[in-house]
């Protein structure tokens, strides 16, 4: 019995971009953050909103960063994959 296994590479691609699109999503929010606590009047509410507004910006990068790191990985891996099944299919293999 033969096993056959097929990556789809523009899928993966595809896929890396998207990431990529996502972690420029979650970096443009980044502003959003800071400008929260602006509008406030009373200090100790924009205080709180501020310090929660920080912790959401860094979570927010955190999480943007993340996403740059799939969308790498993910573009290496169809790579990968493009070149193996390249070689299978030269050699016959499969």
């Amino acid at each position: 019995m033969r096993w056959h296994v097929r990556v789809q590479g523009d899928g993966l691609l595809a896929a890396g971009s998207r990431l990529e699109e996502l972690a420029w999503l979650a970096r443009d929010r980044l502003g959003d953050c800071a400008r929260v606590p602006a509008g406030l009047r009373d200090p100790a509410l924009r205080e709180a909103v501020r310090a929660l507004a920080d912790l959401a910006g860094d979570l927010l990068e955190v999480l943007a960063d993340d996403l740059d790191l799939l969308a790498t990985k993910v573009r290496s891996g169809a790579t990968v994959y493009d070149h193996v099944e390249g070689s299978v299919v030269r050699r016959g293999i499969g």
